[in-house]
């Protein structure tokens, strides 16, 4: 994230623990931009779940409606899930280790949506709904560990 420096940065270059607080604004900044991405993807996925109804025989009808809201409920797990941050003045900071794990949660959640993605089309109702329960666990698992934090 490239931006110009103002005033407030400057006086903060003389402000003790400043730096670390702007760098963690940065990877939260980051954190956010990767969490919309994540969020547009599965928007997708759940537009071409959508167009599959048009096309669907009446049995299987509400199997990709659950699996359509699934992937909504996904979407909106995702959003709004908490943010691998700390306040300048909070009483615990998240440490180094702890953010890079994080970071590996955040890439396993996208790793698993892309798959998702890239292969809906190829994919049995049966197959996503498998992939949307792995999708699940993973972001399951991160807003788990920040809660543990």
């Amino acid at each position: 994230m490239n931006r110009k420096t103002n005033i407030f940065d400057k006086i903060g270059t003389l402000v003790p623990g400043y730096k670390g607080y702007q760098e963690r604004e940065g990877r939260r900044e980051c954190d956010r931009q990767l969490r919309e991405e994540i969020a547009n993807k599965l928007s997708l996925i759940e537009k071409k779940i959508t167009d599959s109804i048009d096309n669907a025989n009446f049995e299987i009808l509400t199997t990709i409606e659950n699996t359509r809201k699934k992937i909504n409920n996904l979407n909106d797990l995702i959003k709004y899930s908490p943010y691998g941050e700390s306040s300048l003045f909070a009483d615990s900071v998240i440490k180094e280790n702890e953010l890079d794990s994080i970071y590996q949660l955040d890439l396993q959640v996208l790793e698993n949506t892309e798959n998702i993605q890239n292969n809906i089309n190829s994919l049995s109702f049966e197959e996503l709904k498998e992939k949307i329960i792995i999708l699940e666990d993973s972001i399951n698992q991160r807003n788990q560990f920040l809660k543990d934090l």
